[in-house]
């Protein structure tokens, strides 16, 4: 996908998770902005490096931290607010939304911080 076009696409998508969370979910603003942040650099560099470097015939070395990673994510993101914290479930779903935008843009900072020297050395 082209620079530009993914960086507006990705900066579409961040606005509109942001904005719906803050019309919707929880009418805070400073949280509405950085969630809406997380999700447009998670989608874009998602578009750089995720699709790119990813296959599904890894061998088990590399699918078994993609696993661990998903699987830490999900376990964050349901099971860490669950149901039985003392917040409404407007709330319980903003965090949930907010902790896959910082997973989502973590995992790809991560992948840029292994792929960026490799492929500045080629």
């Amino acid at each position: 996908m082209h620079r530009a076009l993914s960086w507006t696409f990705s900066a579409v998508i961040g606005s509109a998770v942001g904005g719906a969370t803050y019309a919707w979910l929880v009418a805070d603003p400073m949280f509405a902005v950085m969630l809406g942040l997380f999700w447009a650099l998670g989608i874009a560099l998602s578009l750089r490096y995720l699709a790119r470097y990813t296959s599904p015939g890894d061998d088990w070395q590399t699918a078994r931290w993609s696993g661990a990673a998903g699987g830490l994510m999900a376990g964050a993101a349901t099971l860490g607010i669950s149901p039985t914290l003392p917040i409404t479930s407007d709330i319980r779903l903003a965090l949930g939304l907010f902790v896959l935008g910082v997973f989502l843009t973590a995992l790809n900072i991560g992948l840029a911080l292994g792929l960026e020297p490799t492929t500045r050395q080629s």
